[in-house]
């Protein structure tokens, strides 16, 4: 696996060459993780047009679920932690309907286009 920093990834002008994204490497880790939410910017895409009409208003009832112990093979981790060791770019959680929690990383906004 490369070991980069992925903050420096596509960062200058231009970026130095071991951290330019490219058609060659914009799916592959640690590069993935800008280019996932500038696709746009790599390859041409069109945007997915829905009906207003049909929009359903997501009801929140946020709760902090980031300090969590999760247990596997007699190992603790807090869900946090294992969101970021795992590079996830965004968790949601949905209960009888409603968002009770989420979790955004790596360059990846509530607003973000996924």
């Amino acid at each position: 696996m490369i070991k980069l920093d992925v903050n420096k990834i596509m960062k200058g002008s231009p970026p130095p060459l071991e951290y330019q994204v490219t058609l060659e490497n914009w799916r592959k880790y640690p590069y993935n993780v800008w280019s996932f939410v500038n696709v746009r910017s790599i390859i041409p895409t069109s945007p997915i047009m829905f009906d207003p009409k049909q929009r359903v208003d997501v009801v929140k009832k946020l709760v902090d679920l980031n300090d969590i112990n999760i247990s596997h093979n007699n190992i603790k981790k807090k869900l946090k932690d294992i969101l970021v060791d795992c590079n996830t770019d965004s968790f949601l959680i949905m209960r009888k309907g409603k968002l009770v929690f989420e979790f955004f990383d790596n360059f990846t906004t509530y607003e973000t286009p996924h």
